[in-house]
């Protein structure tokens, strides 16, 4: 990284100025590349989320990280490739994780974890255990799915394209329920906007019950 500048306005990493104003201003990049020097970059588009405890806010998070590397395997490797062979040019071909199989399981229909637990919360009596054992007897065979050697009545394995994840059930229904306080649905239904009001009418809260 450069030197620092204590005169003028901070640096971000790279040489780029951050202005007062906080936007970046991009400047001439001071490292190898620039010298020639042999270097290679590493690019990180988005997060990917393993942690000690790993709950539906973590599967959330990386079900999206699974989409946006489906897309951008798409767009940037498979798309690519084929103009490439459409126009006769002469290439490796790069080989890549496909993560269709674990797309599927998280969405896919009629059956996949996010519908299960979606279907799991409109249950009487239905709890985090309940919903765990569906997952397992649902998914036993799935590829992109595992039962863990320990605790597997309380939790799961997905098989990301960034490595294997273990998601405790603990607070999964409550989390995907997101019942909203009491006093909410009242205020807005006393809104002048009709339209919102009609949002949380006493016949639409009926309906949702």
């Amino acid at each position: 990284p450069p030197p620092p500048h204590p005169a003028g306005p901070p640096r971000l990493a790279g040489g780029a100025h951050l202005p007062r104003n906080g936007s970046p201003k991009a400047m001439p990049f001071a490292g190898p590349a620039a010298a020639g020097q042999p270097y290679f970059g590493v690019l990180d588009i988005f997060g990917f989320e393993k942690l000690p405890s790993n709950s539906l806010e973590q599967l959330a998070i990386n079900f999206a990280n699974e989409k946006l590397q489906a897309h951008f395997t798409a767009a940037a490797i498979t798309l690519l490739q084929a103009e490439y062979e459409r126009e006769g040019l002469a290439i490796e071909k790069v080989q890549h994780a496909d993560n269709a199989a674990t797309i599927a399981l998280l969405e896919g229909r009629p059956l996949s974890v996010l519908a299960l637990l979606d279907d799991q919360c409109l249950q009487a009596g239905a709890t985090d255990a309940s919903l765990v054992t569906a997952l397992h007897s649902s998914f036993a065979d799935h590829p992109a799915y595992a039962t863990p050697r320990f605790g597997a009545a309380a939790s799961f394995v997905i098989r990301h394209f960034g490595g294997d994840v273990t998601y405790h059930g603990g607070g999964f229904l409550s989390k995907n329920k997101d019942a909203l306080f009491a006093e909410l649905p009242a205020t807005m239904r006393g809104s002048s906007s009709r339209f919102v009001a009609g949002l949380f009418s006493e016949a639409t809260e009926a309906r949702r019950q």
